[in-house]
Formats: C-alpha cells, sequence, structure tokens
C-alpha cells in the first residue's frame, strides 16, 4: 500500500483544529498523517490565544496499522507537553478504533465517538 491511499484536511472550527483523516493508515502513509498532525501541533503551540485543542477526526479511517498508532500516541505526547489538548474521534464500530482496543490505546488517548462530542470535550 502506498501514501497515496491517505488523504488529510485541516481546518479551524472556533478553538480547535480539525485534522481529518481518510482513508488507510499504513507504514507507507503514516509519514502523511504525523506531518497533518505535527502542522497542526505547531500551529497551535504558535497562537497565543487559539486554538489550543487539536482534534484529530479518523472516522473514515479504513485502515491503521501500527505506524499510525505510533503517529497518534507521539501527537499526544506532543500536545500534552504543550498545553495543548489533543481528542481522537474514531467511528464507533470502526477499524481504527479496533486497533485501539486491540492495543489498549484506547484507555491513553483521548477518544470520542464524533467530531460534535470532541469539540464539546473541556481538558
Amino acid at each position: 500500500m502506498t501514501g497515496t491511499l491517505l488523504t488529510t484536511t485541516t481546518h479551524q472550527r472556533d478553538d480547535r483544529l480539525i485534522v481529518h483523516v481518510d482513508g488507510e493508515v499504513d507504514l507507507g502513509s503514516a509519514p502523511r498523517l504525523t506531518a497533518a498532525l505535527d502542522s497542526a501541533i505547531a500551529a497551535a503551540a504558535a497562537a497565543t490565544a487559539v486554538p489550543k485543542a487539536i482534534v484529530a477526526d479518523l472516522t473514515s479511517v479504513t485502515f491503521l496499522a501500527s505506524a499510525g498508532l505510533a503517529a497518534l500516541v507521539e501527537s499526544d505526547d506532543q500536545c500534552r507537553a504543550r498545553g495543548i489538548s489533543f481528542v481522537v474521534v474514531l467511528a464507533p464500530d470502526g477499524p481504527a478504533r479496533r486497533a485501539l482496543e486491540i492495543t489498549g490505546l484506547l484507555t491513553v488517548l483521548t477518544v470520542t465517538d464524533t467530531v460534535e462530542q470532541a469539540l464539546a470535550h473541556q481538558p
């Protein structure tokens, strides 16, 4: 699989940056996810007031390999170090949620079912 199977888009909504991820996150495409999250973290860290939260919307992810899981954990660590909230949105029955369940990351990362829930989340 190649990185062409993954797209990311980032937009701001209120005081949150939302990184929408669509497709397969595997070894070849994980650097694209990492770059999108790193860019959002840098923007949030540089902001004086807003945004101070990042929402990673993975509801459209159809496959999530260990490289993608590592990118999420690293982003969460970077956000915590900078005082930025990091919330991952996963479809309730989606493959990305299953990957986090299997690895135990559902108890490590802040996870919601919808972007609306993530936007309402207060750290």
